[in-house]
């Protein structure tokens, strides 16, 4: 028998070399010099052959699943959304296709963001488009929200006239516009509140990150004859380096202001 007090440093150390050396022995675990409960795994490939099953019914029983193909049918509003893309494209979304888009609809009916995660070529612009429209309830005419809804499309620039052409071919009673600035919005938005079909506005990202406001980087005071920074007045002089430089404010040598303006994106008034 080992006794052991509350202030026992080592007890750690006692039981580990206890167990090691034999001494000590745990009911129900396999003795020493033994294989254990893993002693047949050696890689990740044998523990998912020994236990994958197990992890698998686990994982299920925790995480229920927005879409089930195997017990779910798929809403109307996505077959009535593949029906058009098969009238007009020529084709039909794949049943795993249609699977994430009702899932994402419903996903999207939660109030929450949907993720649609697979490699190129996987129809992720059609399943987006598909589950966006779904999502947005009944068709036109048919009662909601004035039965029409305004959409935005944020995308890499590259990609903007596919976008066009997939919500196109895609979805229903839908117009869809590239938008290039707040005045083209403002446009197509007008063109959206006077007719009776969705709308989607596709914007670059890049347009949306650069923004559309022209804001001087500085003014020109004539009494103080220097540039002045917009916000406090003060006189800017530039500091001048090989990798860029950033204004500073009153006499050379001075340290920059935590609103001090920088960026390829900033124009000057002079």
């Amino acid at each position: 028998m080992l006794k052991c007090t509350g202030g026992d440093a080592n007890i750690i150390s006692v039981i580990e070399k206890g167990v090691k050396g034999g001494k000590i022995a745990i009911p129900g675990a396999a003795s020493p010099g033994t294989a254990g409960a893993f002693g047949p795994v050696g890689t990740v490939t044998d523990y998912l052959c020994a236990y994958g099953p197990n992890v698998a019914q686990r994982i299920k029983g925790l995480f229920e699943p927005l879409f089930d193909p195997g017990k779910d049918r798929i809403s109307d509003e996505i077959l009535e959304i593949n029906r058009t893309i098969q009238e007009k494209a020529g084709y039909t979304l794949h049943d795993a296709q249609l699977a994430v888009a009702e899932a994402i609809k419903r996903q999207l009916r939660r109030g929450k963001a949907g993720l649609i995660i697979a490699e190129c070529g996987a129809g992720k612009s059609k399943i987006g488009a598909a589950a966006m429209a779904a999502a947005s309830g009944p068709r036109c005419g048919q009662g909601g929200r004035g039965g029409k809804t305004f959409n935005i499309v944020l995308c890499p620039s590259h990609i903007k006239e596919k976008w066009v052409r997939e919500i196109e071919e895609s979805l229903p009673n839908t117009f869809v516009r590239t938008v290039s600035s707040i005045a083209e919005l403002d446009r197509l938005h007008g063109a959206f509140s006077k007719g009776g079909k969705h709308c989607y506005a596709v914007i670059s990202k890049e347009m949306a990150r650069d923004g559309y406001m022209h804001i001087p980087a500085v003014g020109w005071s004539r009494r103080r004859k220097g540039f002045t920074c917009p916000d406090c007045a003060e006189v800017i002089q530039m500091a001048i380096s090989k990798d860029g430089g950033g204004h500073v404010h009153g006499r050379a040598g001075g340290n920059r202001p935590r609103h001090a303006r920088e960026g390829p994106n900033r124009g000057v008034l002079a």
